[in-house]
């Protein structure tokens, strides 16, 4: 997916205009139409305010690698994106993360095959 079509779908998911969004990111609701159409590329700064407000990283909106090689398995658009930032932690954080989403999944695995 183009990042034109990734703002425009993530503004659209937050429920923001393009008057809303180019608020939040300080810069005129004509730009975020330009980008949105593809007329203008966002400059790297505008692409790191753009990742803040969506709360996605730069990487997300500029490749299409990680998207297409996940959003194939992972049909959640929230728990993709958590993914994909939780994929960026190293060492000791991510032990402790995946051991937490291994309780969780254990948990729920119990309570389906044991309850009711």
């Amino acid at each position: 997916m183009a990042v034109k079509d990734k703002i425009k779908n993530l503004r659209k998911q937050k429920g923001w205009t393009q008057d809303q969004l180019a608020e939040k990111i300080n810069v005129n609701g004509r730009s975020i139409g330009r980008y949105e159409i593809g007329g203008v590329e966002p400059s790297a700064s505008i692409l790191r305010k753009l990742a803040e407000v969506f709360d996605v990283s730069v990487d997300y909106l500029l490749f299409d690698e990680v998207d297409e090689k996940i959003s194939n398995k992972i049909n959640d658009k929230e728990l993709l994106e958590r993914f994909i930032k939780l994929n960026k932690i190293n060492g000791r954080e991510r032990e402790i993360l995946i051991g937490m989403l291994d309780l969780f999944i254990r948990d729920y695995q119990i309570k389906e095959t044991y309850l009711p």
